[in-house]
């Protein structure tokens, strides 16, 4: 069993810290024996970020233990088409790469919610034994708990919304399924975690519930059946 980490710090819009909480984190997994990749600066881009969460997907084997943690700004938008569409969020949420904040007009470099959804699908297929840990603003839908709301006030959208739902379009349809197969250990800023599990393997999780998309396609799927 092998036992890795990506540590991901994104320090933006003037937050601080960001370099020191990776590698602390780095510090404390290398205590446990734990591998730790972790990405800050530029590397921390939000092609760095999906490239080494695929490459961890792809080194990781059934029973290997794997942690997944960010440290950063998250940040909210809101959907204006929402109350047209019962079936989309009323808020669109993502992470703030590094290189957010100065992409070219009219794109949209966040990585949104359903985007860490699918990675961690595919992540927890290999392993059952997955930590996430999202140490930012509205992390709540990130959790997979739709109970869950961000606390803190919306901020005005510096993207166009063309551009922020061509990419959810894109994530949803490649959602097959789009929930992660087993319980997910997830622990988010601001909000409640949904369930623990130590470096060590030591399990005190609670499943989660999923997001309201997976609980619909689940009863849809029963009264066909």
């Amino acid at each position: 069993m092998d036992r890795r980490a990506l540590l991901i710090g994104s320090q933006t819009h003037g937050l601080r810290g960001v370099h020191d909480d990776v590698a602390s984190m780095r510090d404390a997994l290398a205590g446990f024996g734990f591998q730790a990749r972790t990405l800050v600066g530029e590397q921390a881009g939000y092609d760095g970020i999906v490239d080494a969460y695929r490459a961890l997907i792809a080194d990781t084997a059934d029973g290997d233990a794997v942690v997944v943690y960010y440290s950063g700004h998250g940040a909210r938008y809101r959907n204006p088409l929402a109350a047209r569409d019962p079936d989309s969020p009323a808020w669109l949420q993502y992470l703030v790469p590094t290189d957010l904040p100065g992409a070219a007009a009219g794109t949209f470099r966040g990585v949104l919610a359903e985007e860490l959804s699918l990675l961690q699908s595919a992540l927890t297929a290999r392993t059952g034994n997955v930590t996430t840990i999202l140490d930012c603003c509205h992390a709540a839908r990130m959790s997979r708990n739709p109970l869950l709301r961000p606390r803190s006030p919306a901020r005005p959208g510096a993207f166009p919304w063309a551009a922020v739902r061509g990419a959810w379009e894109r994530l949803r349809a490649d959602a097959r399924p789009p929930c992660t197969p087993g319980p997910a250990r997830t622990s988010c800023g601001g909000c409640a975690a949904t369930a623990t599990r130590s470096p060590s393997g030591s399990s005190r999780a609670r499943p989660t519930r999923p997001h309201t998309s997976c609980r619909k396609r689940r009863r849809a799927a029963r009264r066909a059946s």
